[in-house]
């Protein structure tokens, strides 16, 4: 690949500071790293994860270690340590997504197969907070009780303006108002 006294040199100016020297690095060594990510990587979460996600995240971890903790003698040496990080980062993310419930891929339903999925229905107190919401909106002034009434008998804001014989545009601002209230 190169001789050893220019990778040693390369590293001691990437461990110095020298963001061209960081750059170097991760031209000629990242290759390494794409190619075990994606000889590695479960196909189920190719989908996910992004290679270059995984190889930020082994540069990020190469570049915070301690300067005197590792050394290289030859690029091999790097290589070798730069895909058993890459594999750790890998083994990490596949027990994290296939094996707790919380990020669990295999729950997980393509978007192919998504009109199967029937939208859970409100909760009670969901429900509650709803109408709660809905009677104080109606205490309103009583041109917004109107205009809420013909939104929920779906009316577009340009025949709710021909009903009440007011502007599109007092609809949309009256919507708005009534909307920042409900969101409180």
């Amino acid at each position: 690949m190169e001789d050893s006294q220019g990778f040693s040199q390369l590293l001691r100016q990437a461990q110095a500071g020298s963001d061209q020297a960081a750059r170097d690095l991760v031209d000629r060594f990242g290759p390494f790293i794409l190619r075990v990510i994606r000889n590695r990587l479960d196909k189920r979460l190719r989908s996910v994860f992004d290679s270059a996600d995984f190889s930020q995240a082994v540069w990020a971890s190469f570049f915070a270690l301690p300067i005197q903790k590792y050394h290289f003698q030859e690029p091999e040496d790097l290589i070798r340590f730069l895909q058993e990080v890459t594999r750790n980062k890998i083994v990490e993310q596949v027990r994290r997504r296939l094996g707790t419930k919380s990020h669990q891929i295999r729950r997980e339903i393509p978007l192919e197969n998504s009109q199967n999925v029937i939208a859970p229905t409100a909760t009670a107190s969901q429900e509650a907070i709803a109408r709660e919401r809905w009677r104080n909106a109606l205490a309103k002034q009583p041109h917004q009780q109107e205009i809420l009434r013909c939104i929920r008998a779906g009316f577009s804001q340009k025949e709710i303006a021909e009903r009440m014989g007011i502007n599109e545009r007092t609809v949309r601002r009256a919507i708005r108002r009534l909307q920042l209230g409900l969101e409180r």
